[in-house]
């Protein structure tokens, strides 16, 4: 889907002619949808900014970032805090992420399907299944196709079902950079890279 904003006052709209015909939708929903955008928004700065003062980024491959990679530093305790938060966070926002797909998969049932999908049916994957031929339904498919989406929802099911995808300390001499990312994983017999 395209980074345009939403317009707020046409989806009340919408609201409103559903909420005529006798729908379910509840302002509860819609408000989901955005709260759980600034969830998503909150975890993100968190992560972003959990490793502020631990890593020196004026040598992203010197002796400091090598000693604290090597549990050696001064800073040690401070770093491995800093880690954890920034794993937390990060899984706090890809699972918001992934779950905007769903809540957004109950806006579309509410607003457009016919015959409407019981609650615990709706999924995006299935939702996007069932819409006529529309934009909408194009747009989703290029999302679901995409290599973001797959990522997230390997990512999610992943940590949801089997295990934590390991957070790594990562320092390249090569691109002159240091920082925690995520390490390797396969879901679904594709591998996802770091």
């Amino acid at each position: 889907m395209n980074n345009a904003a939403w317009n707020l006052a046409e989806l009340n709209s919408h609201y409103l002619a559903a909420n005529r015909r006798g729908s379910n939708l509840t302002p509860t929903l819609i408000s989901s949808l955005f709260r759980l955008i600034e969830i998503f928004r909150y975890h993100l700065r968190l992560t972003r900014d959990s490793a502020n003062g631990i890593f020196n980024l004026e040598e992203p491959g010197g002796i400091d970032n090598m000693l604290l990679v090597f549990g050696q530093s001064e800073k040690q305790d401070e770093f491995e805090r800093t880690k954890i938060v920034s794993e937390a966070n990060l899984i706090g926002c890809i699972h918001a992420a992934r779950g905007l797909f769903d809540i957004f998969a109950q806006l579309i049932n509410e607003l457009i399907l016919s015959p409407k999908m019981r609650i615990w049916q709706v999924e995006i994957k299935t939702v996007t299944s069932k819409l006529p031929a529309c934009r909408l339904k194009t747009e989703l498919r290029n999302l679901l196709k995409s290599a973001s989406f797959k990522y997230v929802n390997a990512f999610v099911n992943t940590t949801k079902h089997r295990q934590l995808v390991p957070h790594i300390v990562h320092v390249s001499f090569v691109n002159n950079d240091t920082g925690l990312h995520l390490d390797r994983f396969s879901y679904g017999g594709e591998a996802f890279p770091t």
